[in-house]
């Protein structure tokens, strides 16, 4: 078996066991395996070093009645999810948090490393 193959395999299950988890916690999964490449993350909304910190990406620069929408990962600590939903309801805006593999957090991490502009996308509901 050659080494595409095997990484395939490896995301394969990798997704699949988010999708369980995501089930267990009670989000929304987001397979993110077919917009990896074309999906640009939400500019200005955190730092990379947070990003990092708190495992999660900014997908969709929300506001009014658009949700801000975040990847998070079963790393992410639920402390942070409640702080970040508080903070925004605060001001006014909602938020939603998609959970997204390991492997997904990952390569969003790579795209932050090239120099693609970012602009929001929508989920559908």
């Amino acid at each position: 078996m050659d080494e595409e193959k095997i990484q395939e395999r490896r995301r394969d299950q990798d997704e699949k066991a988010t999708q369980q988890r995501a089930a267990i916690l009670g989000l929304q999964y987001l397979d993110t395996r077919t917009l990896e490449n074309d999906l640009p993350l939400a500019k200005g909304i955190l730092e990379n070093a947070d990003m990092y910190k708190g495992h999660i990406v900014p997908l969709v620069a929300g506001g009014g009645i658009e949700p801000f929408r975040f990847g998070v990962t079963s790393q992410t600590p639920q402390s942070l999810i409640k702080a970040m939903e508080n903070e925004y309801s605060a001001r006014g805006d909602k938020t939603q948090f998609l959970l997204i593999s390991g492997s997904a957090f990952r390569e969003f991490m790579k795209i932050l490393k090239l120099p693609k502009r970012a602009t929001a996308i929508h989920f559908p509901r």
